[in-house]
């Protein structure tokens, strides 16, 4: 029974590692990327324009 225990234990301590560090990966990008999008607006201001038209420059 002692070692079931252990078991379970250890893997809860695995499970609880892995939320933390999927929380704090969420949270990395969450923030970079705002702040990659802040910068990137910045330079460009139509840097996040989807309906951009492209310039009609004959080949």
């Amino acid at each position: 029974m002692r070692k079931v225990k252990i078991l379970f234990l250890m893997l809860l301590g695995v499970l609880g590692l892995n939320c933390c560090f999927a929380l704090a990966t969420t949270g990395a990008i969450t923030y970079f990327g705002r702040t990659m999008l802040a910068y990137g607006y910045a330079e460009n201001p139509n840097f996040c324009n989807p309906f951009l038209e492209k310039s009609k420059t004959p080949e």
